[in-house]
């Protein structure tokens, strides 16, 4: 699982015994790596860098919950 913003890209992995496991496995790896690419193109000593790194973590659940669904819960 990726993000991307600014260029660099921010992966995570999980690894599962149980199929069932993958959304839960899916939604933790994306959560992870969008808001470590967040931080990055949004850093607090940046100008603005609170409030866009907040606007940023606001699509955090819509783009994981989108990226995920092809695992059933």
């Amino acid at each position: 699982m990726c993000a991307e913003f600014t260029g660099v890209q921010d992966c995570q992995t999980r690894c599962v015994r149980d199929p069932g496991d993958k959304k839960h496995a899916c939604l933790e790896a994306c959560q992870t790596a969008f808001s470590t690419a967040c931080d990055r193109a949004f850093p607090a000593s940046g100008e603005g860098g609170s409030t866009n790194f907040k606007i940023c973590l606001s699509y955090l659940q819509t783009s994981c919950e989108d990226t995920c669904k092809k695992f059933r819960a």
